[in-house]
């Protein structure tokens, strides 16, 4: 993280920070200065009660815990916003990623029917080529023979088919 990302990260809550503890100077000035000039404060229990006023540091406490929960919820709003708008991103990159998982698996549903094809063809290529080569031997072709063709084209065909 950036110097200039952290001084702006905490730039409003050292502002509402300020404005507080001005308000409560302003205030003890108000009455150490100005309110003894009226003789509010004449006798001595009026100055203990005065002394007593110095507890109203729990005053300040309290503005700034209460400023702070102020600056919390700015936080999570900014925060809750960009989370939603990264939840966004992601469902669309999930749908390009489920759209493109579905085309691959339709190619390769593709791409297997196609190299079946191609074995039963080399499969009967094969055959072929086998019994031409007989014939060109001089060899007859007689009933037992034509069956055991039949039933290794039959054999090559189930196993291409499984």
């Amino acid at each position: 993280m950036s110097k200039k990302s952290k001084k702006s990260k905490y730039k409003g809550l050292t502002v509402l920070f300020s404005i507080i503890i001005t308000i409560w100077i302003l205030f003890l000035i108000t009455m150490i200065f100005i309110l003894p000039q009226f003789e509010i404060l004449p006798t001595l229990s009026d100055k203990g009660l005065f002394g007593d006023m110095f507890g109203t540091i729990n005053a300040l406490f309290t503005g700034c815990a209460l400023g702070g929960v102020i600056y919390t919820i700015f936080l999570q709003k900014t925060e809750l916003t960009l989370q939603r708008k990264e939840l966004k991103l992601t469902r669309q990159e999930l749908k390009r990623s489920a759209s493109a998982q579905e085309k691959s698996e339709k190619n390769l549903l593709k791409q297997v029917e196609m190299m079946k094809q191609t074995s039963k063809l080399n499969g009967l290529s094969a055959l072929l080529n086998h019994y031409d080569s007989m014939s060109q031997q001089g060899a007859s072709y007689d009933s037992p023979t034509l069956e055991n063709a039949n039933k290794t084209i039959s054999n090559i065909k189930d196993l291409i088919d499984k």
